[in-house]
């Protein structure tokens, strides 16, 4: 019932018939969250707020969508939500909540760096940090440490050494040495994992025994 209501609404859309749309999207909300169904029926009803200038109502819904997902760990595992989590930013930035748009950008950056969505919030996170009077907080260390375990627990080593190597200054803590050093070793680079062996040792070296457990 829902997924009908959803395409029934999406012509009624197509053909500019915005409120019989809207009243649609709403019945097909109304729904058990469905994983295939529910975000874009979201979006949906968003694009449909915006189009009857209702906009401050499609930032508050979609705020509120996002919390709901956010607790249904299938949904957050999806490639629906940094889909949300852009158009949120996009809706942010559109209405001039510059800030607050740059932090969900940030968040999908960190927490979703396979993704479109993460290519496209860089640029957007670039362009917001060039503009006059706008006061942001870049991403900070445990940020990029995070982006690097998601990458790693996707088995995308050569990013994480790319990751890693171009911001060492943001990554100097023994965990940050032990994926880089990891990453090379899955990538059977086992000269350059053994050279950020050599670095572990020297740099922590009251922690080289627990570290030189962990390498064997």
């Amino acid at each position: 019932e829902g997924y009908k209501r959803y395409e029934l609404a999406k012509a009624l859309f197509n053909l500019n018939k915005f409120e019989s749309a809207l009243e649609q999207v709403k019945k097909s909300l109304e729904d058990k969250l469905i994983l295939g169904v529910f975000p874009n029926a979201v979006l949906l009803k968003v694009n449909i707020l915006e189009k009857l200038n209702k906009n401050s109502e499609a930032i508050l819904f979609l705020n509120i969508a996002i919390k709901r997902i956010s607790s249904n760990r299938a949904f957050l595992a999806s490639s629906h939500m940094p889909q949300l989590l852009y158009k949120q930013g996009n809706l942010l930035e559109t209405y001039n909540k510059l800030s607050k748009a740059f932090n969900v950008y940030k968040g999908i950056y960190i927490k979703y760096p396979l993704t479109k969505e993460a290519a496209l919030s860089f640029s957007r996170m670039n362009k917001i940090k060039s503009l006059p009077k706008v006061s942001v907080q870049d991403i900070q260390s445990s940020g990029r440490m995070m982006r690097v375990k998601v990458l790693s627990s996707q088995a995308q080593f050569e990013k994480v050494v790319n990751e890693i190597e171009a911001n060492r200054r943001s990554f100097n803590s023994i965990e940050s040495f032990i994926y880089l050093a990891n990453a090379y070793r899955k990538q059977s680079k086992r000269d350059e994992a053994a050279k950020i062996f050599r670095e572990i040792l020297k740099k922590f070296p009251d922690r080289s025994r627990t570290q030189k457990v962990l390498f064997e």
